[in-house]
């Protein structure tokens, strides 16, 4: 796996547990020395308030995109 790397995995969410899309988002270092992987869960769900390790990815990190194209990674 590479940082950056999509991957799909069975993850609990808030409501239920289902086959989610998550990214690598671990360093190239941290890959290579240590056996266990870090990922964010990339859903289209988003909070009315974002969390403080919550970001929100805009259609082509367009400021003009609408929230409805909108995903959010949460970490």
């Amino acid at each position: 796996m590479r940082p950056g790397d999509v991957v799909v995995g069975v993850m609990a969410g808030a409501q239920e547990t289902k086959v989610r899309p998550a990214v690598g988002i671990a360093s190239a270092t941290y890959l290579a020395e240590r056996s266990d992987v870090l990922v964010g869960i990339l859903t289209t769900k988003l909070p009315k308030e974002p969390g403080s390790t919550d970001h929100i990815l805009l259609d082509g990190d367009r400021q003009d995109s609408v929230r409805s194209r909108a995903s959010e990674h949460t970490c």
